[in-house]
């Protein structure tokens, strides 16, 4: 049961924040002026943009990628307006699959860092787009929502089941652990 619920959730979290959750950052990107930081953060077509921003991307791939297609400016492709920069993760956990987000979920539904994930989450504004602050506020309900769903109801349930299983076989066996020691101290004499 707890597996199913967090399938719905990972798969959810993978359709709509899959290869969402990166930043370009870095001593180059820290030394781009702020309209280079601007177009980073709010990309536009090759058509939309002046002859000085089309200037920044002469003689590189991304001028001769962008120029042919009329789609907005993705950063990860032009690595960081064309500096030395990484396109890396925001944080450590991400949902680029079903198992990294079956993986994240399951380590926020401890509580352990989740309202780092959610503030991910909620910066993000898609794939090769630089994060905003509060850009995806909806996200938070997301979160809050599999927070009551899978750490506090779920998580319970199945410590609930184990300690239950372990109540039954203590009461049907003695004290299992007892036993286990015994046995294996006897044998070994």
């Amino acid at each position: 049961v707890c597996i199913l619920f967090f399938l719905i959730f990972a798969i959810l979290a993978v359709n709509y924040l899959k290869g969402s959750l990166y930043i370009c950052t870095g001593d180059g990107f820290d030394a781009l002026t702020s309209d280079q930081q601007d177009l980073l953060t709010y990309p536009v077509k090759w058509s939309s943009m002046t002859s000085e921003q089309q200037g920044w991307f002469t003689g590189t791939d991304c001028a001769n990628m962008f120029s042919s297609n009329e789609v907005p400016l993705s950063v990860d492709i032009c690595d960081c307006l064309v500096g030395e920069d990484a396109w890396e993760p925001v944080i450590n956990q991400n949902f680029d699959n079903v198992f990294n987000a079956m993986s994240t979920l399951y380590e926020i539904s401890t509580t352990e860092g989740w309202t780092d994930v959610m503030f991910a989450a909620v910066d993000q504004r898609g794939i090769g787009m630089q994060p905003v602050r509060d850009a995806s506020v909806i996200w938070v309900a997301f979160f809050v929502a599999f927070m009551i769903v899978g750490g506090m109801f779920l998580m319970n349930l199945f410590v609930g089941v184990v300690i239950d299983n372990f109540n039954d076989i203590r009461a049907k066996k003695g004290n299992v652990f007892m036993t286990i020691f015994f046995t294996f101290v006897q044998n070994n004499k």
